[in-house]
């Protein structure tokens, strides 16, 4: 990032001379794991950089992971129509939570790029370079949020069998139902019969 006004909304980045992942769909195996290799290299020099949940522009009212994302998952929620998120699946993520609570609480912040998948990895077939971009999401939090955000994403998850193992994981399940439901509350006018498509899923991650 070369410049950035937050009060003109201008955000000035270098060009990267590549394609998103995600318009591949014939990697081998060899080319995955040079891939991930390269994304986990690129997330080890961002997670480096340790901070206080408080210091980022923003958070100044919470003093811990655990507080800012119970925060995050609560507007999330509030995002979703009751008629989409009852209150028998509500009180379910909350008792998701309340189950990972030890977990958040002990958390050691960093810089986390927030929404690590396939579309916002760069890839260079020829010099084999991986390159993260669309930093808009960046935040100071939980390093294992972007690794199981990118682990799990949909364009590689039938490669990998990240989402198959994540999802006995009872953080994984956590995060990633946040991250649904935020996008759901966004978009869900423009689905149709998605809708029942990802409440389906939703009663699925916690049976």
């Amino acid at each position: 990032m070369h410049y950035f006004n937050s009060d003109a909304g201008i955000l000035v980045s270098e060009w990267i001379d590549g394609d998103a992942l995600n318009t591949y769909f014939n990697y081998d195996t060899a080319q995955i794991h040079k891939i991930y290799s390269g994304i986990l290299d690129n997330v080890r020099k961002l997670h480096a950089v340790r901070a206080n949940v408080s210091d980022y522009p923003g958070h100044q009212d919470f003093q811990t992971w655990h507080d800012l994302f119970q925060y995050k998952l609560q507007k999330s929620m509030d995002l979703v129509p009751s008629e989409f998120l009852d209150d028998h699946l509500r009180n379910r993520i909350w008792g998701l939570f309340n189950q990972c609570k030890t977990y958040l609480k002990d958390v050691d912040p960093c810089v986390i790029h927030g929404d690590l998948r396939c579309h916002n990895v760069v890839y260079d077939r020829h010099d084999g370079q991986v390159h993260l971009i669309d930093f808009e999401s960046v935040m100071v939090g939980d390093p294992n949020f972007d690794l199981l955000r990118i682990l799990c994403d949909e364009q590689l998850a039938d490669v990998t069998g990240g989402r198959a193992a994540a999802e006995k994981n009872e953080i994984y399940v956590l995060y990633y139902l946040e991250m649904q439901l935020y996008w759901f509350g966004r978009t869900y006018q423009n689905y149709g019969l998605i809708e029942q498509l990802a409440i389906n899923n939703w009663r699925r991650l916690l049976a």
